[in-house]
């Protein structure tokens, strides 16, 4: 749920914009219409869609259409 509404709410642009070469564990990783948390290692945990278990994969496998990242504290 906490995807859907970072989405829904327009909150995808909260915090502070953090570049994909200075991720840390924590940021939002934004992609079109999908949310993923970076864990650290290249690497997000997501639920890539209903049905599906939340899984940890690498940045770029998590969805398409990479967006940018956000760093809220």
């Amino acid at each position: 749920m906490l995807a859907y509404h970072v989405l829904q709410d327009g909150q995808s642009g909260a915090g502070t914009a953090v570049s994909r070469s200075n991720l840390v564990a924590g940021d939002l990783v934004i992609y079109s219409g999908h949310v993923a948390i970076y864990v650290g290692g290249g690497q997000v945990i997501h639920a890539p869609r209903p049905g599906k278990s939340v899984c940890i994969v690498p940045i770029n496998q998590a969805a398409s259409n990479y967006l940018g990242a956000r760093r809220v504290i």
